[in-house]
């Protein structure tokens, strides 16, 4: 019980520490965008952003976009058209590229998604045969959660990266019944990116151009990075104990379709509006099909269906390396937005939750409220930074309280057993449970919270010095003595 007792209290402290940033006060006098500027302003002093870029829409049109602070080191200000990482925004957009698919009849959202992808199959084949094209939308697949997501690291820009890293979840089992059960899945929309360039002739880049983007004005989208930093793409960047520091992320092309297109805060205003029924040749009927919820999770497709104050509310965020994003809609007001940022943490969920319901107020003709960060000690960084001092004082206070020990150790063996066996148990915990629970890998932890990572690295080095000192400390004694014992006797 004892050598459980750290990984049990780092982990529900990380759980619980994620709080970051809370919105408090709903006061019904409706807002101006003024007042909305300066809560944003807050927020990004409180929460250390550096550049944000925001658009609103209001009874169908677009009213108000804005950028603020800095878009990379430079300084170079951000503005609406600053291009930024969307991160799982884009699954909206995959989805409304799939749909008008159907509407040409080239999907039949019903249909399996092997009439399609003749090869796709996971490790359960007849389960994964069964899994349609509908189910893959409204993450009802049953695959997991975790399932193919040790591919979000991998930089492979080659033409086959989408589709190789589709025919790899011939090695993932389903964890549910197709259309049984609720599972956020970014591989679900990998797959139907395969489907659509498989359907439409030409690459998930090339469609998504021309039935998308092209269409719709987008003209500073791009799936393509390297375009989108000659358009002077955003820096983004990770937070090392609570300063953001510019990073260089990869760009998986193989998880493109799930969350790694570019865009601005003016152009995905027009795709809002087109959610809305404004700019976009959806049919009535096929906007009804993508906005409606398919399990008590509340999620459509590309979208979480909420209610806020007696209202229907479609949201999605966004997360990646460096960036985070949010938009919504309000249908009945014909009220949207979308928040694009350049920075990003796994352990900063609630500030991400505190603007977007700050914005969602505003929509909704309320004040955003105030935004508050918490005490540096709640926050993960800090308690691991205490756990790394706290492990090295006390390796040192052992090794000194050895050094003035004489009298020889009880039970030697159970020590160093003990000693072992809480290595093994953190070790475990470190590097399988906690990133499992939270990114996947090890390495994804990594990636998306560099310090909360090499500090978890750190923990690790101090405790194997630690049980190794155990070990050797009541071993070797032991076996001195009974090496001495052995040539008496001989």
């Amino acid at each position: 019980m004892k050598i459980g007792a750290p990984w049990l209290a780092l982990a529900l402290v990380l759980t619980a520490g994620v709080i970051a940033l809370a919105a408090d006060g709903t006061p019904a006098a409706p807002a101006s965008f003024d007042d909305l500027d300066r809560y944003l302003e807050r927020a990004m002093e409180e929460a250390r952003i550096p550049g944000l870029a925001v658009g609103v829409v209001v009874e169908n049109r677009v009213e108000h976009l804005r950028g603020f602070g800095r878009a990379d080191p430079s300084g170079r200000p951000v503005t609406a058209q600053t291009p930024f990482v969307i991160g799982s925004v884009t699954k909206a957009l995959t989805a409304s590229a799939v749909m008008q698919l159907v509407e040409a009849g080239k999907i039949d959202l019903d249909a399996p998604v092997v009439k399609y992808l003749p090869w796709f199959r996971t490790s359960d084949r007849a389960r994964s045969d069964a899994i349609t094209i509908r189910q893959l939308l409204n993450q009802t697949s049953g695959l997991s959660t975790l399932s193919g997501r040790d591919k979000t690291g991998v930089t492979n820009l080659s033409d086959d990266a989408l589709e190789a890293g589709v025919r790899d979840l011939r090695r993932e089992t389903l964890i549910s019944r197709p259309g049984a059960r609720f599972h956020y899945a970014n591989c679900n929309y990998r797959i139907l990116g395969v489907v659509a360039q498989t359907v439409s002739g030409v690459s998930y880049e090339t469609y998504m151009q021309r039935q998308l983007f092209d269409p719709l004005g987008m003209t500073r989208s791009f799936t393509d990075p390297a375009r989108a930093k000659r358009a002077g793409l955003a820096t983004g960047h990770r937070y090392w104990f609570n300063h953001p520091v510019a990073t260089d992320a990869p760009f998986p092309r193989g998880a493109l379709p799930s969350g790694y297109v570019m865009s601005t805060a003016e152009d995905m205003s027009r795709f809002l509006l087109a959610h809305l029924g404004i700019g976009m040749p959806f049919d009535p009927e096929s906007l009804d099909v993508l906005h409606a919820p398919a399990s008590r999770r509340g999620y459509a497709m590309g979208w979480f269906v909420e209610e806020w104050y007696g209202e229907r509310v479609l949201v999605h965020s966004g997360l990646t390396p460096g960036f985070r994003s949010a938009v919504a809609l309000v249908p009945s007001r014909g009220s949207a937005f979308v928040l694009l940022m350049n920075a990003s943490r796994t352990t900063s969920e609630s500030v991400q939750a505190a603007l977007t319901g700050g914005l969602i107020r505003f929509l909704l003709g309320k004040s955003p409220g105030k935004v508050t960060m918490p005490p540096a000690a709640r926050r993960p960084e800090s308690v691991l930074l205490a756990i790394t001092l706290g492990l090295a004082a006390g390796l040192v206070w052992q090794i000194r309280a050895s050094r003035r020990r004489t009298r020889a150790y009880r039970a030697p063996f159970v020590q160093a057993s003990l000693a072992v066996a809480a290595l093994a148990a953190w070790t475990w915990g470190t590097f399988v449970a906690l990133p499992a629970a939270h990114m996947g890998t090890f390495g994804l932890l990594v990636l998306f919270a560099p310090d909360v990572g090499w500090l978890l690295v750190a923990d690790e080095v101090l405790f194997f010095a630690w049980a190794a000192f155990v070990v050797a400390s009541r071993l070797i004694p032991l076996w001195r003595r009974r090496a001495k014992v052995s040539i008496g006797s001989a």
